[in-house]
């Protein structure tokens, strides 16, 4: 951006400090373009203030969302040895998972999805976009193999030429 000289930008405490001549207004709105939030504090107090505000904000919207536990169940039914594969018998069981998957993405990870668009249309990717893809592509794969099951080979034991370690 014209006028900016440097920028450093401390993830942790959710600011920027801009060294340069451009106008402050100017810079807000580059920020906005980029996708973000920005406003210009120049009271060091303040600042700390609204930087408190926003980790308080943040781990209480993470808090609630600790409560959407419907994976811990699965990893444990997992963990434990019950079969989890896709079979005629448990089709509507895995449609249901996938549904209610489908709300944790939403109310749990929608800040994934909404960050991946915005840095999208502004032509760049960030690690939100790299999540959004890889849960988005993980659960549409996983419908799509749940509804046409007959479309993807049947999952065969695996077997090992190589000889165990002694």
């Amino acid at each position: 951006m014209d006028g900016v000289s440097q920028v450093r930008v401390n993830l942790a405490e959710c600011s920027a400090l801009v060294l340069g001549s451009a106008q402050p207004q100017s810079l807000i709105e580059g920020v906005t373009r980029a996708g973000y939030g920005a406003e210009i504090i120049e009271d060091d107090v303040k600042r700390r203030e609204k930087q408190q505000q926003s980790v308080q904000a943040a781990v209480q919207r993470f808090r609630w969302q600790a409560a959407l536990a419907l994976g811990i169940p699965l990893m444990l039914w997992g963990v434990n040895g019950d079969n989890m594969m896709l079979s005629a018998a448990n089709r509507s069981g895995w449609l249901v998972v996938g549904v209610l998957t489908s709300l944790v993405m939403a109310l749990a990870g929608g800040h994934f999805y909404r960050s991946a668009w915005k840095s999208l249309r502004n032509r760049t990717a960030t690690m939100d976009t790299l999540v959004a893809l890889g849960t988005a592509a993980a659960w549409l794969y996983s419908i799509v193999v749940n509804l046409w099951p007959d479309m993807f080979p049947m999952a065969a034991p695996a077997t090992s030429t190589m000889k165990p370690a002694r």
